[in-house]
């Protein structure tokens, strides 16, 4: 694979994070191939879904069963789902329609909340409702 096809590959994938974080609003969406380069991970990983594992093609001419083989046989039990498009095309999603049930209870898990953020305090009841101005003339 040349220089080419693997900066596409790259742009495709930061591009289908961007997207699961846009259309889905999912928070913790990241390309494994950046955090830490492992052949046969799954090319974006969703944090709240471990069970996905998703194949991300940017590519013209997809054989999408050969994209499919592919995801299967690295997936290691997690749900092989292939994410596709050409370009100047929205993202198509693939799955085994077997795994239909499996696709939906993975999408149902819910999201952990969204942590606090410890620096801010919260606004004093008495401090807010007892503000006074003092206007010098």
């Amino acid at each position: 694979m040349g220089k080419y096809e693997r900066d596409k590959g790259a742009r495709g994938e930061r591009d289908l994070r961007d997207k699961m974080k846009e259309v889905m609003g999912w928070k913790e969406v990241e390309r494994t191939q950046q955090r830490c380069g492992n052949a046969g991970d799954e090319d974006v990983r969703v944090a709240h879904l471990p069970d996905l594992f998703a194949e991300c093609k940017w590519v013209e001419a997809l054989n999408v069963v050969a994209a499919m083989k592919k995801a299967v046989s690295q997936c290691k039990g997690k749900l092989p789902v292939v994410f596709h498009r050409r370009s100047r095309t929205e993202w198509l999603v693939t799955f085994r329609l077997a795994d239909m049930p499996r696709f939906l209870a993975v999408l149902s898990q819910p999201m952990p909340p969204e942590p606090s953020d410890p620096t801010i305090e919260p606004p004093s009841s008495s401090a807010s409702s007892h503000a006074t101005s003092s206007r010098t003339v």
